[in-house]
């Protein structure tokens, strides 16, 4: 019986380590990653649109470069800045999630600005997130 019960106690001590080990991990960065694409975001909302299938393989889950007019600047939930690059289409954009505090005292609505980022996906917009803003 006390054999059973280290070995639950050490079963839990180990999980709550690795739980621990895990919560503690360095956030993945788009700073320290070469951009794989770099392309236009009216390029990148157009091949989006064009052939969803193709993009998807082409940019999801990769660190991509993407130059653009802020059209606008939010925050979201979490209080992160939000930039909407704007495409053609009136209704959608390119949504740059930034990482971290950013001075946006310099960018403004109609400013141009390259972003890279963790491109996630396509739903009405394309979506990058951890994104960081190119010199």
């Amino acid at each position: 019986m006390k054999r059973l019960i280290y070995s639950v106690l050490t079963f839990v001590v180990l999980l709550m380590l690795g739980y621990f080990i895990v919560l503690n991990l360095p956030k993945a960065s788009s700073k320290n990653k070469e951009a794989v694409h770099s392309v236009a975001a009216k390029g990148l909302f157009q091949e989006f649109e064009n052939n969803e299938a193709g993009a998807n393989k082409k940019y999801i889950g990769k660190t991509i470069e993407v130059k653009g007019i802020i059209g606008s600047i939010e925050k979201d939930k979490k209080g992160a800045t939000v930039l909407v690059l704007e495409t053609d289409d009136m209704l959608s954009g390119v949504l740059c999630t930034l990482e971290g505090n950013v001075d946006m005292d310099k960018y403004k609505k109609g400013s141009e600005v390259t972003v890279k980022g963790l491109c996630t996906g396509y739903l009405m917009d394309v979506v990058l997130n951890k994104c960081i803003i190119q010199p």
